[in-house]
């Protein structure tokens, strides 16, 4: 047993334990210590560098503001030299005038420009702290009855209407002039793009208490809620697809809400989709709101209209004049009215030149004048170039192979890539050389009349395809009527094939049976066609008056060429024939220029007979030898035109007279002898077009 512990050592050791587990709270302890110092450099060093990130940005930022200032200013001079001379220029009374429409649309997207050069700068100056303002005492009504004023010709050439409410008494607002023409005239340009033709613009000015309100309606196509919040941020379009209505950069109505809070006021918007937009600009009466630094409490001079309106409204342009000339059609599709007039002049003199405002209304002008070449810009409203490009390959008629030009301001080559991928003929980015764009038109013109013609002779070859499949029925119809049944004679077996080519030949053969004997006559008449068949009708019709006359072969080819020479040789009626006289005991064969005749002795191999003898029909007076050849029982004679012995395998060797012989020997009768020659060449052929008539007629001795 173990002795007990005494008190003594019982504490002992709890002093121990404790002891330790002090030691061990000690250290976590200096772990602590040490994790908390550790973590208090981490915070200080991260403070420093978020301080020192946003520094940087802040730097960044006024680097970026700064940058806008300068190019801005750098912009603005050589603006400024070219506005100036235009308007000199346009003050000449004896500049002609199509200089003067040029040089006044160079003029007036110079003002645009310029424009757009001093909003960016104006922004520049927010940001920067350094927007130069000088407030004077001004009346709102005033201003806005004499700017709105301006713009009447552009409203009217768009037939929108316009109109002006302003309160009895004066609404003297603390203004920067400046600064609140760019506030209005952008409103006012707003409810301009996005209201249609025929549509209401209204400009109200009111008192309300210690404010004025100034309020800017239009009947146009109107906001989604969800877009409304985000419209007055820097460079947002609502709508940023390639089928937007109104192009713009997105700094207008940045521009108007900050611009109006350096005035000391708010803007707001309320709009719905299809029912228009109306803008409400609320400023606030004296100036306690103002650094008092830039009011001036020198009486304004009175308001002066807006000096260049077409900077801020684009008038609508100018009716369409009706194509002229003989040159290739071209359709041009663009939305931007001084685009597609400007298109019009660089083209008109080349070509007859159609334009329609945009990819729906251009598809429908395509379908309808079916032009050589279009034209298209690529961001436009209701539908892109690119979805007018595939729509056009599409189509299921001619359109489908129209060229195509994509004429845009996206020079990234994706975007070249994209509208080359979709089966675009060319890609030009703007600005482009007026001379290089008409260039490129021409050929693609060019290209596209050559492939109509193309196409029209092909569409015409058809047809002639068509007629000469009816006249290849009719004359194989005709070929095959005039073919004679075999006639049946004791002791004798007869076999014919007569197979027509793609274009019918003048193949023919006719079997008599007179006396005892069977006379035998074929002949191949030189060309194809309805010609040939004709030329066939001419050859049967002589042969028929002289079969029963002449009393051998060789004198009937001799007959028969005699009078094809005299009556037809003028009309160059030219064939190839053979003639012979069988009976069970033998042959009398002549040759007129036909392939041997081929002769199979039973048990034996094949021997040709052939006796040489010019065409019929091409020297008056040649004489035909006569050859007599001896049958025995089971022997096989066989005639044939050229078109059999012409038959040749895939390989190039030429077989069908080969196999003609080799079957000779095979047992059955003649007649389908034949048929099982026909059948090899046709497997020969293997579906290629036959290019001459086969003919043949064999002649089998009873055993």
């Amino acid at each position: 047993m173990n002795a007990p512990v005494s008190d003594e050592e019982t504490l002992r050791r709890a002093l121990l334990r404790a002891e330790r587990r002090i030691e061990q709270l000690e250290r976590k302890v200096a772990t602590i210590d040490k994790m908390q110092a550790a973590n208090d450099t981490v915070n200080v060093n991260l403070y420093r560098e978020l301080q020192v990130a946003r520094e940087r940005l802040v730097e960044l930022d006024r680097q970026k503001s700064q940058f806008f200032a300068n190019i801005s200013h750098e912009l603005r001079t050589p603006l400024t030299l070219s506005v100036g001379p235009l308007e000199l220029l346009l003050q000449r009374p004896d500049l002609p005038p199509d200089v003067a429409s040029t040089v006044r649309r160079v003029l007036d997207n110079k003002r645009r420009l310029l424009k757009q050069i001093n909003e960016l700068l104006d922004l520049a100056s927010l940001d920067a702290g350094m927007a130069k303002v000088t407030f004077r005492l001004e009346d709102v009504g005033a201003l806005v009855r004499v700017w709105a004023a301006t713009a009447r010709t552009a409203l009217d050439s768009r037939r929108i209407g316009l109109e002006v409410a302003l309160p009895d008494a004066p609404a003297m607002v603390w203004l920067d002039r400046a600064r609140f023409e760019t506030i209005f005239m952008n409103l006012l340009s707003n409810a301009y793009k996005f209201t249609p033709d025929g549509g209401r613009i209204g400009v109200a000015v009111e008192l309300a208490g210690d404010e004025a309100r100034v309020r800017v309606s239009d009947t146009g196509i109107g906001i989604a809620p969800e877009h409304q919040a985000r419209i007055f941020e820097r460079f947002t379009q609502v709508d940023g697809s390639d089928t937007r209505a109104r192009p713009g950069t997105g700094i207008g109505l940045a521009l108007v809400r900050e611009l109006t809070q350096l005035h000391g006021g708010r803007v707001a918007v309320e709009s719905a989709p299809g029912r228009g937009s109306t803008f409400t600009l609320t400023l606030r009466l004296g100036f306690a709101h103002l650094n008092p630094a830039f009011v001036v409490r020198e009486a304004a001079p009175p308001p002066d209209a807006v000096a260049s309106p077409d900077r801020w409204l684009e008038p609508a342009a100018a009716a369409e004049e009706p194509p002229v000339g003989d040159g290739p059609s071209v359709l041009v599709v663009e939305d931007n009215a001084e685009m597609r007039a400007f298109l019009r002049q660089v083209l008109r003199p080349h070509f007859r030149v159609r334009s329609a405002a945009d990819g729906l209304a251009g598809l429908e002008a395509a379908r309808r004048e079916a032009p050589d070449v279009i034209v298209s810009d690529v961001q436009m409203p209701r539908m892109s170039g690119f979805e007018l490009l595939r729509a056009v390959r599409a189509d299921a008629g001619p359109l489908r192979a129209t060229p195509l030009v994509l004429l845009t301001s996206q020079a990234e080559s994706r975007y070249k890539l994209e509208g080359l991928n979709e089966g675009a003929d060319d890609y030009v980015v703007k600005p482009f050389q007026p001379d290089e764009l008409v260039c490129r038109i021409r050929n693609l013109a060019k290209l596209r009349r050559q492939e109509r013609a193309l196409a029209a002779t092909v569409a015409e070859l058809q047809a002639r395809r068509r007629e000469l499949d009816l006249d290849l029925a009719q004359a194989r119809a005709f070929q095959r009527a005039t073919l004679p049944a075999l006639p049946d004679v004791p002791g004798l077996r007869f076999g014919a094939l007569y197979a027509p080519a793609e274009a019918v030949g003048g193949d023919l053969y006719d079997l008599r049976a007179r006396g005892g004997r069977v006379r035998v006559f074929l002949a191949d008449a030189i060309g194809h066609g309805i010609q040939a068949s004709l030329r066939t009708m001419v050859v049967r019709t002589l042969y028929e008056r002289h079969r029963d006359e002449a009393a051998d072969p060789a004198a009937l080819l001799a007959r028969l060429n005699e009078d094809v020479v005299r009556s037809y040789g003028r009309l160059e009626v030219r064939l190839a024939a053979c003639c012979f006289d069988v009976t069970p005991d033998g042959v009398a064969y002549a040759n007129a220029g036909l392939p041997p005749l081929l002769v199979f002795r039973a048990g034996a191999s094949v021997d040709e007979v052939y006796e040489a003898g010019a065409f019929v029909g091409m020297v008056p007076g040649v004489a035909f030898p006569l050859r007599r050849i001896a049958l025995g029982a089971g022997d096989r004679v066989v005639a044939f035109t050229d078109g059999l012995a012409e038959q040749w395998n895939r390989a190039g060797d030429r077989l069908a007279e080969a196999t003609l012989r080799a079957l000779l020997g095979a047992p059955g009768p003649v007649d389908a002898v034949l048929a099982a020659a026909l059948a090899r060449l046709e497997a020969w052929r293997d579906g290629r077009a036959q290019a001459d008539d086969i003919t043949a007629v064999g002649v089998e001795a009873e055993p």
